[in-house]
């Protein structure tokens, strides 16, 4: 739907046009529309656009042979494509000769829980996209790097949080300028509001709806009428010394914090300045997996069967922000009855979300517990294949911890199947022909199964 975004009419926030220089880019979109969208920017520059939809393609066509011949400077991956492929692709180039490597321009879909395993890129699909995409692809041409990767995903390892009701109130005349702290703050488990006039930001404020409020709109009327005992957080994104001090000399509660923002880019600063207002998880397995301490059986329980039932969670994936319209699509108030009954009961979604504590959180970490599952089994078929059984058990173990915490009992009864046939290792540490031949069957059980899983976790 044509979408209109709300920003202060200032006019030097708009930039002159970029030109950029003659190159050839690989546009890999599995989505029509996102296709014709990446790619009208560059219609009347002097790039070279190709593209692609068919994934299956790519390990054959992006080829040394290929590149000798045919020049190739910047892959372009859509937010489909980046979630779904990202790491195939990555793996793929990293195989071949530098010199023929092209570079990676990723457009990371705007809400993406799966930063802290990825990184923060400097490209997402928010409205405006297109209009930065030539700056962003002019960025990556003039400089060193290979991906257009603002965090590396290290940096994101120390820390994982749980969604909060803390709401934030954001307040910038150009909202563009920020979509990474948009970013990183939904990251944070925060609900985040934008505005792009002062006149709202005191209208809000003064409700006391919100914890926090971070603005570059100084000064503004920050003491509250009403008087509620809430700590709470009043913080500047001006550089300017003389609004910056504003912060410091607003009548505020001692208990209140107040200052200039941190970078979106220094975590580590940003969640120590955000830190009162974040709630922090300290481990998914510690709490969640009983299931795995239990003796192995070699059925699953009636605790682990799959329920048929209809599960309503209130998610609110642009985390309380005024463009929240663009998502409508991903509200998850479904009937899954006849979803669950055609996947054979992939997982019991009404133990998963019991296990989680709320469906809205269940909702959240979804996409994060699928991502595991498939890495630590293409990770498991690899150790199968070059007899690595010390690193298979490893894995498995990571497996059957996660796929009990997802209520996923065919997938866990498949683990628990290969584990055992593992632990029959003769005492030389070898296995016979026919052992072999077994692990082979239960591993190509297992990635049925997944299969089963994925198509289930997609059509939610």
């Amino acid at each position: 739907m044509p979408l209109t975004i709300a920003e202060g009419s200032d006019k030097s926030s708009k930039g002159k046009p970029v030109k950029l220089a003659k190159c050839c880019i690989l546009v890999i979109a599995t989505n029509k529309a996102s296709r014709q969208r990446i790619c009208q920017p560059f219609s009347n520059s002097k790039v070279t656009v190709e593209t692609m939809q068919d994934l299956s393609l790519f390990q054959r066509q992006i080829s040394i042979k290929h590149l000798t011949k045919n020049r190739l400077d910047v892959i372009v991956l859509s937010p489909e494509v980046y979630f779904s492929d990202y790491d195939l692709i990555s793996q793929h180039l990293a195989s071949l000769p530098a010199k023929l490597q092209p570079k990676i321009l990723v457009i990371q879909p705007f809400y993406c829980a799966a930063i802290s395993r990825k990184g923060l890129f400097s490209a997402n699909n928010f409205p405006w996209f297109t209009s930065e995409l030539a700056e962003n692809l002019a960025r990556l041409q003039n400089t060193a790097n290979k991906r257009n990767i603002l965090v590396e995903p290290e940096v994101f390892l120390p820390y994982k949080f749980l969604p909060t009701q803390v709401e934030v109130l954001l307040a910038v005349a150009v909202v563009s300028k920020y979509q990474n702290l948009i970013q990183v703050l939904q990251w944070l488990g925060l609900k985040v509001t934008v505005v792009s006039q002062q006149e709202r930001l005191e209208s809000l404020w003064q409700s006391a709806r919100y914890t926090v409020v971070i603005t570059e709109f100084l000064p503004f009327k920050a003491k509250l009428k009403t008087a509620i005992n809430c700590l709470r957080g009043v913080f500047s994104l001006n550089e300017d010394n003389t609004k910056q001090d504003f912060c410091s000399q607003l009548e505020l509660p001692k208990a209140w914090h107040s200052g200039r923002l941190a970078s979106a880019l220094d975590i580590e600063q940003l969640t120590q300045q955000l830190s009162p207002w974040l709630k922090v998880e300290h481990s998914i397995c510690e709490n969640k997996v009983e299931p795995v301490s239990k003796p192995q059986r070699s059925k699953p329980s009636e605790h682990e069967t799959t329920k048929v039932s209809s599960v309503s969670d209130d998610v609110n994936l642009a985390a309380g922000m005024d463009i929240i319209d663009i998502e409508q699509s991903l509200d998850f108030t479904l009937n899954l009855a006849q979803t669950n009954d055609s996947a054979g009961g992939a997982f019991d979604l009404v133990n998963y979300a019991s296990n989680q504590g709320s469906a809205e959180l269940a909702a959240f970490m979804l996409n994060d517990y699928m991502t595991d599952i498939i890495a630590n089994t293409h990770a498991l078929d690899a150790a199968l294949q070059q007899q690595d059984y010390h690193l298979a058990r490893q894995l498995l173990k990571s497996l059957i911890a996660t796929v009990s915490v997802i209520s996923a009992a065919p997938i866990l009864a498949a683990c628990r199947q290969l584990n055992q046939l593992l632990s029959e290792q003769g005492a030389d540490g070898a296995f016979s022909i026919a052992q072999k031949e077994q692990l082979q069957q239960q591993l190509n059980h297992l990635k049925l199964c997944l299969e089963q899983l994925t198509d289930f976790a997609e059509s939610i």
